[in-house]
């Protein structure tokens, strides 16, 4: 499998900060600052409670109901937790809103070429495997 295009460019661009250049890093979505203390507090409280293993594949619904209560406190919209999706990362949620969209027999252009790439192939590859499976 081709590595992801962004990976490639975080090793480039570490392999230029290791000889002194300075780079700003945005290539992969990740903060230029620590985890805020809240965000390790919660870890540890996690840890220490063994709420540790996989989530609803949708997120958590204590999550869920909360964001619901925040929008409508915030925005004064109401919004159902079964119309909210939490997922680790950007890629997942981008991949989630995409890939119904997708017609795998044309070129996909743009961003999501260039971007999710080996995760389109992936998914085409696991469907094409599961249509051949199923008949």
């Amino acid at each position: 499998m081709p590595p992801f295009i962004v990976m490639d460019i975080l090793e480039k661009a570490k392999e230029m900060e290791a000889r002194g250049e300075k780079i700003i890093h945005l290539e992969i979505g990740e903060p230029d600052f620590d985890t805020p203390e809240s965000i390790k507090k919660a870890a540890r409280r996690a840890l220490r409670d063994g709420d540790t293993h996989y989530t609803h594949s949708l997120g958590k619904p204590e999550l869920r109901e909360e964001i619901a209560r925040y929008y409508l406190r915030k925005y004064g919209v109401s919004i159902s937790p079964d119309q909210i999706i939490v997922t680790s990362g950007t890629s997942p949620a981008m991949l989630i809103t995409i890939t119904p969209g997708i017609d795998f027999g044309r070129n996909c252009e743009g961003y999501i070429r260039l971007s999710y790439a080996n995760s389109l192939e992936n998914i085409k590859e696991g469907l094409d495997r599961l249509e051949c499976f199923l008949s």
